[in-house]
């Protein structure tokens, strides 16, 4: 009996602490993730120096990307799929969308804008490809990934579902791409520290992450009807591997996307305007149609090349 007591007893104490964080709003918990993320990423940037060392900070990636999987399994299991986008689905769709996405971008923003400055403006300088660090390409893998999936569940899945229950979905994803471009001040801060800031910082750090999170977040609420982040995740990681580690360009190298950073302003305006065409070309794509209307076209595509075929004589 008294057995049966305890039982019950430590049942009716461990429900109500369960049911005390069911009903958190997911805003408040996106709110609390981000103020944990933001503070461990200045600890490892400005007090620990992480940036500068072959670690880099993963710290602030890994360690809060584990507390929001570890609370969601824990307190939220039946929401890591539909919260945290964190789902497998249309693998083989989502993830060539994903490499198609992350790939344009870097060769818009890198490889192209250097290869037409060259070419067409300025043929005195050398073209120059560069793979930085090979050693520790590896490494530079997972670190992206795990960056990667951290900020594209924190951002597009817990901020943005989040937000979507007290404003409209355009303005959730408007909010969240807001938040995620000044999750980015770190960068001109940093930059500014050692005397280095200059514009070209701001708008690449701030104004093309928040743009970048702008397409993420139509891509999952819209494209793929809020199933998977799967294809964003894809984009996200390459983006920031490519840019780090290949450095197709006509000036000095330095770390990170030389091209909207070191290179001469008509060059960078190049790859202003063709990362602008990119962005506003996916986010057309992306609001209109579904992932599921690729198939539909894809047919029709083949069904016209055999036609085609066909007819010629």
């Amino acid at each position: 009996m008294g057995k049966k007591q305890l039982s019950v007893s430590t049942t009716e104490i461990e429900e109500p602490s369960k049911q005390t964080w069911d009903h958190v709003p997911l805003l408040a918990l996106a709110g609390l993730f981000l103020f944990i993320g933001v503070v461990w990423r200045n600890v490892d940037v400005f007090l620990l120096g992480l940036s500068e060392s072959w670690l880099n900070i993963l710290p602030s990636k890994l360690f809060p990307l584990l507390i929001i999987l570890g609370f969601f399994w824990f307190f939220r299991r039946n929401q890591i799929t539909s919260v945290l986008g964190l789902k497998i689905e249309d693998t083989r769709r989502h993830v060539t969308l994903g490499i198609i996405l992350g790939v344009a971008l870097f060769l818009m923003g890198n490889a192209i804008a250097s290869v037409i400055y060259w070419a067409f403006i300025d043929s005195s300088r050398d073209l120059s490809v560069t793979i930085i660090r090979p050693d520790l390409l590896w490494y530079s893998a997972i670190f992206f990934l795990i960056n990667a999936v951290y900020e594209e569940i924190l951002f597009r899945g817990a901020l943005q579902n989040g937000l979507r229950e007290y404003v409209s979905v355009n303005r959730a994803i408007l909010i969240s791409a807001a938040i995620f471009g000044l999750y980015h001040l770190v960068w001109p801060f940093y930059f500014a520290g050692t005397g280095t800031l200059s514009t070209s910082h701001i708008f690449v750090y701030v104004v093309f992450s928040g743009l970048l999170g702008g397409v993420f977040g139509i891509y999952y609420e819209k494209f793929s009807s809020r199933r998977t982040l799967l294809g964003p995740i894809i984009a996200h990681w390459l983006i920031n591997f490519l840019n780090e580690n290949i450095k197709i360009s006509t000036s000095e190298v330095i770390a990170g996307p030389d091209v909207l950073l070191g290179n001469p302003p008509i060059q960078m305006a190049i790859a202003l305007l063709l990362v602008v065409i990119l962005y506003a070309t996916s986010i057309i794509i992306f609001s209109k149609y579904l992932v599921d209307d690729l198939d539909g076209w894809l047919q029709r595509r083949r069904a016209q090349l055999r036609f085609r075929v066909q007819e010629t004589p």
